[in-house]
């Protein structure tokens, strides 16, 4: 007989055929190591819904057995036993296997069935070493006694209907169940949703596979501030300091196995190793090794070179024949570096350094011409060929041939400019066509025409050939003095608005103090009688007395503060004055007789204006300068003459 059978009635009729008729049955108590299959099982051969059965569990007993030992058999182990020993040990064993057997009572639910009040929901990750049980808030539920008990009971059906074992991993769960009763039993009610980790198995951890950092390379981007990519940049050289890690070996590394909360075995991949004793580097990197991994770590600044495929150095020297986009692509290792780059293209007909290309080292040295377009920044630059007119150079110390385009530097020497600019604090030329220096101190061998010379101290012209020329002494070229200038100015206007509103203030309080005198006058008279009778004046009065003392108090620091800023602003129009004292240091010398055409000016502060001077042609003036002709600075006079 099946053990169904005895849930089924036969009957015959008239021609002997039989008849099976579903009936009521009895419930059906049974061992198992799958519940949710018996219920399967069940639900096919009674021909019921699945979701017409339910059971409950009475009991389950837990097996383990060493596939590792030879003639091993399942051996039960008990709860308490679970409870005491090492799970790291026991359970990451791969031989050990494990299964639990479940005494249960499947029954079909009737018209009088009513489900557990709280509605449980349980969920696992991937592997299922983590189970998380939510319990669902519930206005209607009740304390009872047996209420701890049943809720337990209904997570652990839950936990057998997907095969995660109990008893197992889930040391927490009771005391998480205990939380939710002992709200109920204080709220009256469940008032909000419990989520608890009913199972936490042993998480395998995955091996580690070797590998290599190239670390110095994170360093380059291709693209620009604007997220494009600049094709340019390529990376051709890459910077590091002393003791920056430049490249890193990963170790391979074995993870840990793991086993989830249906007691399976979880197995891991063993580590690969690939990188091995790759990478070699010469005396300028440090090797510094742990269990883990190996850091190869720069020991001077420069950049790094593979010198030899998987053979690393850090240099900072650099040598190339060309810096453009086809060979190179730009450069930029930063000034800070100590990175010197020398290009030695010297070929008139091409560019050194092509179009477009930026280059940024501590140091550059280019034999041949620069290209449009292209961007250098140095500490010290020369340039044995020419510059585009469209170039730009930023550097402390320049020397260059013949510039036509932008640099800006401290002290730059020009053998020839023909039409480019130069800004610095120090320039010497040799020989000027055209073009505009701004500087502190300008030094010319020998100047052409039409050259736009701006200085703060100092322009020298050792031959004047050319004419057309213009000679500026203007002191806010320096980024201190306008700086200082600019302070004193904001200071100075601050000081003119307070003095515009401050007076109109003082005269509005001296007018309510003027009306109220009186008033006062005859308040004070009186609180003297209270005092000759010794009685209290009324608040009232103490109020008014207050008020008019403060108000005078007040007027006395407006007035005090009109006579502060008064002196304040007269102290900065000195200063702004004295500032512009440096404008009569400054001097212009021509050692040779002065051409048709040239103009001289003098840019004056206070007051806001430009005196100009110019020189006769074959006029024997060697010294140039500026100075007052009172002591107000007021009036001004250029004074020339033809000895230094």
């Amino acid at each position: 007989m099946g053990l169904f059978d005895k849930f089924m009635k036969k009957s015959e009729t008239s021609d002997n055929t039989v008849i099976e008729k579903e009936k009521e049955f009895d419930n059906v108590i049974l061992e198992t190591e799958n519940v949710l299959n018996e219920l399967k099982s069940f639900s096919r051969s009674m021909h019921i819904n699945i979701e017409d059965l339910d059971f409950i569990l009475l009991e389950y007993k837990t097996y383990f057995k060493d596939n590792g030992k030879k003639g091993s058999d399942w051996l039960q182990i008990e709860k308490k036993s679970l409870e005491t020993i090492d799970k790291n040990s026991f359970f990451l064993n791969p031989d050990l296997l494990i299964k639990q057997i479940y005494k249960v009572e499947i029954f079909a639910k009737d018209e009088d069935y009513e489900p557990f009040a709280l509605k449980v929901g349980i969920g696992a990750n991937k592997l299922f070493t983590k189970v998380i049980v939510n319990v669902k808030k519930n206005n209607d539920i009740h304390y009872s006694s047996k209420l701890e008990q049943n809720l337990i009971h209904e997570i652990n059906k839950k936990k057998v209907r997907s095969n995660i074992m109990l008893g197992i991993f889930d040391d927490e769960l009771e005391k998480e169940v205990k939380k939710i009763v002992d709200k109920i039993k204080i709220d009256k009610f469940l008032k909000e949703d419990h989520t608890f980790v009913a199972c936490m198995g042993l998480e395998p951890k995955k091996s580690i596979n070797d590998n290599i950092i190239m670390h110095y390379k994170k360093k380059f981007k291709q693209e620009d501030e604007n997220g494009k990519i600049d094709h340019a940049k390529r990376g051709y050289a890459l910077p590091v300091n002393k003791g920056e890690t430049v490249i890193e070996y990963i170790k391979p590394q074995k993870g840990s196995y793991g086993r989830n909360c249906q007691g399976k075995f979880i197995k891991i991949k063993e580590p690969v190793e690939k990188y091995k004793d790759m990478i070699k580097v010469t005396e300028n990197i440090i090797i510094k090794e742990d269990d883990e991994r190996i850091l190869y770590i720069a020991d001077k600044e420069g950049y790094v070179n593979e010198i030899k495929k998987n053979t690393y150095d850090i240099q900072d020297q650099m040598e190339v024949k060309e810096v453009n986009f086809k060979s190179t692509g730009s450069i930029e290792t930063g000034t800070d570096t100590n990175v010197k780059l020398r290009i030695k293209d010297k070929n008139i007909y091409n560019d050194a350094v092509g179009a477009g290309m930026h280059i940024e080292t501590s140091e550059i040295e280019i034999q041949g011409n620069i290209g449009a377009g292209a961007i250098l920044k140095s500490n010290d630059i020369k340039v044995g060929g020419q510059t585009h007119k469209t170039s730009k150079i930023y550097t402390k110390s320049g020397r260059i041939n013949v510039h036509r385009g932008y640099i800006k530097g401290k002290e730059i020497l020009i053998n020839r400019l023909e039409g480019g600019e130069v800004i610095g604090d120090v320039v010497k030329i040799s020989q000027a066509i055209g073009g505009k220096v701004t500087a502190k101190k300008i030094i010319i061998k020998q100047l052409m025409s039409n050259v736009k010379l701006t200085t703060s101290l100092l322009i020298e012209i050792k031959e004047l050939k050319g004419n057309d020329n213009k000679f500026i002494v203007d002191p806010t070229i320096e980024e201190d003095f306008m700086k200082k200038r600019d302070e004193i100015k904001q200071t100075i206007k601050a000081l003119k608005n307070s003095l515009a509103i401050l007076p109109k203030k003082g005269l509005e309080k001296q007018a309510v103090i003027d009306k109220n005198a009186d008033t006062i006058a005859g308040i004070r008279k009186k609180i003297k009688e209270y005092e000759k009778f010794k009685k209290q004046p009324p608040k009232a009065f103490v109020d008014k007395i207050n008020k008019f003392e403060k108000l005078q108090q007040n007027y006395e620091l407006i007035q005090n503060r009109i006579k502060e800023d008064k002196e304040t602003l007269r102290q900065k129009e000195k200063e702004l004055i004295d500032l512009q004292k440096s404008i009569f240091k400054a001097r212009i010398i021509n050692h040779s007789l002065w051409t048709d055409f040239n103009e001289v000016i003098f840019k004056l502060l206070s007051p806001a204006k430009n005196i100009t001077y110019y020189p006769d042609r074959g006029e024997n003036s060697k010294l140039i300068m500026i100075k007052p002709k009172n002591e107000e600075n007021k009036d001004f006079q250029v004074i020339h003459r033809s000895n230094i």
